[in-house]
């Protein structure tokens, strides 16, 4: 914002809503700015990841409220509460589609307007993914592209899938039920899947858009660490969770993720690379909710400037995990697997058919 940007923020409780813009407007006429130069600022958009309805109408208002975006910050996400599979008025598994599948529809929706973006260096995209995509939250398994696909609102809250351990030599296939923190990791591995397809897909077509993909840590004091809790659980958790060897304060959770908004400003000079980019037309989009459980807002500073040339200099497709660009897991690099999980997004969101990005 102090680079000149406008931040849009999607959610959709509008008590929320307000809250984050009002933080963020105070945020701005504290540093300086008029009440009526921060109100041109901050705005919001009604966006339910529940609803393929709501993600096209949010995408149709942003199109057509701001020609050019800069940057799209995917940060929404939940975790199931419960074994028991909920299922949203789409049809599919409630973590899947608020965490996978409306950010694959979102995106696609908005890459006109990411490609009419004047930001140095071209548009942005950053997904925000979590190291729970590995061995860590995952498990000795290896969860197929389709896990989500073998659901149905009609079947059992237990419904298994097939799967392969890695406990197994030869691996044998498998039949068990993900608990609630596996399916979680498991969509967190497929915000994977689809930044490294989508990045070497933009490469491939020569298009001026980055893609990257980042986790803050484990920030206990986020509302999607307390998903699920009482008012008494949720105080007890920040009492406890706030000394734990692991815990990543919120404000370093934020910045991590505002270091690759940025392009990230950590590795080169951003100012004398881009100081005459004419960021004041700009437009950053920001998902902020997390399907009606958005973040701990304390992110007034997760959004940075999408002003950078180091995506130029140092590629596209990256993985960012404390503060540094670091290999992810093997199995988030298989090919393979991408491209199903690629193909099955496509279909699920009403996709197939159609050319995600465009023809140029």
């Amino acid at each position: 914002m102090t680079q000149g940007h406008r931040i849009v923020l999607t959610f959709r409780d509008e008590f929320k809503a307000r809250d984050a813009v009002d933080s963020l407007l105070q945020e701005l006429t504290t540093s300086g700015h008029s009440q009526a130069e921060a109100l041109k600022r901050v705005s919001w958009v009604k966006m339910d990841l529940l609803s393929f309805a709501s993600v096209k109408a949010a995408s149709a208002e942003l199109r057509r409220n701001y020609e050019d975006i800069d940057t799209v910050l995917l940060n929404a996400g939940i975790q199931p509460s419960t074994s028991s599979f909920q299922f949203s008025e789409d049809g599919w598994e409630t973590t899947y589609q608020a965490n996978h599948l409306s950010h694959f529809l979102l995106t696609h929706l908005l890459i006109p307007s990411l490609l009419s973006s004047k930001a140095c260096g071209g548009a942005r995209i950053v997904v925000v993914s979590s190291e729970l995509h590995t061995e860590l939250g995952l498990g000795s398994i290896e969860p197929p592209p389709n896990y989500f696909h073998s659901l149905t609102a009609g079947r059992a809250p237990d419904t298994t899938i097939s799967y392969y351990s890695k406990d197994q030599a030869p691996p044998e296939e498998t039949t068990v039920a993900l608990s609630p923190i596996q399916i979680y990791s498991l969509t967190k591995l497929y915000n994977l899947w689809f930044t490294f397809k989508l990045s070497a897909m933009c490469r491939e077509a020569g298009l001026p858009i980055t893609v990257d993909a980042v986790t803050p840590g484990f920030v206990p004091t986020s509302n999607l660490a307390k998903a699920g809790l009482s008012m008494d659980e949720r105080q007890k958790w920040d009492m406890t969770m706030a000394s734990h060897p692991y815990a990543t304060p919120l404000s370093v959770g934020a910045q991590r993720v505002a270091d690759v908004v940025a392009g990230p400003g950590a590795f080169l000079p951003r100012q004398a690379l881009c100081s005459q980019s004419g960021l004041s037309d700009s437009v950053e989009m920001a998902s902020e909710e997390e399907a009606g459980k958005p973040h701990n807002y304390g992110a007034n500073s997760i959004l940075g400037g999408a002003d950078d040339k180091e995506d130029v200099v140092f590629g596209t497709g990256r993985y960012f995990s404390n503060g540094k660009p670091l290999s992810s897991s093997a199995a988030s690099r298989d090919l393979r697997k991408q491209d199903a999980l690629w193909d099955l997004s496509m279909e699920a969101t009403g996709l197939s058919g159609v050319s995600y990005l465009p023809l140029l």
